[in-house]
């Protein structure tokens, strides 16, 4: 019995000493791509390679592609991060965000940048410990003529994989957080 449980607090060991070692590993890369992004208190955003200008942000303009979740596992205090990429095209342009929403309690993340006038929002947070389901958000604004686009989709990878549960387009939410909680009718951190 004693075996077996100290084996077993020695895997936890291992398994926490991985995971920040995994954790810092990641969180380093962030900064060494910072030379080609440009980042805000989380999030990172990759410039597209040109500028969409004269694209106007609407539903036929602006896309949300697959996104891509990676648990990122704790930091220094024990909170736990997932890793988010919102892959969007503006046009033919490319635009990538990339989010570290919180989870338990369950907080989201953002990043923005504005590239020749247009700038490009994108917000993720977590439904569960996993991220196998969640939102994500963007918000596509041209201050040059004042157009904007916004788009939130739910996503439970365990119920549909290839895409999401709802797709919502120009809603009025003020966060992912506000969107996720009224698509699924529950609250966050209860």
């Amino acid at each position: 019995m004693f075996a077996s449980l100290t084996s077993v607090r020695a895997t936890f060991k291992i398994a926490a000493i991985y995971t920040f070692a995994l954790s810092t590993a990641v969180a380093c890369s962030k900064f060494e791509v910072a030379a080609t992004n440009i980042g805000t208190a989380k999030g990172l955003v990759a410039s597209p390679s040109a500028d969409p200008a004269g694209v106007a942000p609407t539903e036929f303009t602006v896309s949300i592609g697959k996104v891509e979740i990676q648990v990122q596992g704790a930091d220094e205090f024990g909170q736990q991060y997932v890793g988010m990429k919102i892959p969007m095209m503006h046009g033919t342009k490319p635009v990538t965000v990339s989010v570290f929403p919180q989870v338990q309690p369950y907080v989201q993340d953002s990043a923005k940048q504005t590239l020749s006038g247009v700038v490009y929002a994108g917000e993720g947070v977590c439904g569960n410990e996993t991220c196998t389901k969640y939102a994500v958000m963007i918000n596509v604004t041209d201050t040059t003529n004042g157009a904007d686009f916004q788009r939130v989709e739910l996503w439970d990878t365990t119920v549909n994989a290839s895409a999401p549960l709802s797709r919502l387009t120009q809603t009025a939410f003020t966060s992912v957080t506000e969107a996720y909680e009224t698509l699924t009718a529950s609250r966050l951190n209860e």
